[in-house]
């Protein structure tokens, strides 16, 4: 009898060398358009959570007489309500409308934004690696309302612009006037496309308005005034910004 024997199947070391090779330029090809994408689904979900928030504030205002959400002014010179930052009490007088009861907590989706992962609340230093809707202060959200009218007067002389307690009909240009936003544009830095820098110019956020439309534009962002103690929630842009703080 005659043995027989036939040759293995297999790749040699080149043929290894050349399909790693391939995998990797394809990996390479295909991360970039991975990571947009994801970017993308996290623009598109808080675009949404803002138009629901825009829709459950008019619902509040309905209800209201047709005035704007407004809690109760902190003491002079100081900028929260009960350990709650100002642009964030309006939560819990809204939350109801957005399908939300009981205490808030991280859990309220729709109050959070999912590239919300760092923050910083305009006082000189680093970020803070960790998402601003886990943090009470925020009262768990990643969104601010356009309060900075309820902020009473430290004695700069400054009067912040905003909109809480107006009567929406009385909102002189409601397709530019912010309504509720991402908190960084109030500062401004951003979550979409963040630089080094802890403020910089053209900052993009996403902001809902008065008229009910939402978008993602850039902030502008003024060094000098910063620098004399006013951020950018103080001041409305020049021409050729898509947005306004001030109701009038």
């Amino acid at each position: 009898m005659t043995n027989s024997s036939s040759p293995q199947n297999g790749f040699t070391l080149a043929e290894l060398l050349v399909v790693t090779a391939i995998i990797g330029i394809l990996a390479a090809l295909l991360l970039p358009a991975l990571q947009r994408s994801r970017l993308s689904a996290q623009r598109s979900v808080c675009l949404n959570n803002l138009k629901q928030l825009g829709v459950a504030v008019k619902l509040y205002a309905d209800d209201h007489d047709g005035f704007l959400p407004a809690a109760t002014r902190p003491p002079a010179g100081y900028w929260k309500t009960n350990g709650i930052d100002i642009w964030n009490t309006y939560k819990s007088l809204v939350k109801n409308y957005a399908g939300l009861s009981g205490p808030s907590t991280p859990d309220d989706h729709v109050f959070t934004c999912p590239a919300d992962t760092f923050y910083n609340i305009g006082l000189p230093g680093s970020f803070t690696n960790a998402p601003l809707h886990d943090q009470a202060r925020s009262d768990f959200s990643s969104y601010d309302f356009n309060t900075g009218n309820l902020k009473t007067n430290s004695g700069s002389g400054h009067m912040y612009p905003g909109v809480a307690g107006l009567k929406e009909s009385a909102i002189v240009e409601p397709a530019t006037t912010i309504l509720v936003g991402e908190m960084p544009a109030w500062i401004p830095f951003s979550w979409h496309k963040p630089q080094g820098g802890l403020q910089f110019n053209n900052a993009m956020a996403q902001l809902g308005f008065v008229d009910g439309h939402v978008a993602c534009i850039p902030i502008y962002f003024d060094v000098a005034k910063t620098n004399a103690g006013k951020d950018s929630l103080c001041y409305d842009p020049p021409s050729g910004y898509e947005y306004r703080w001030s109701a009038r």
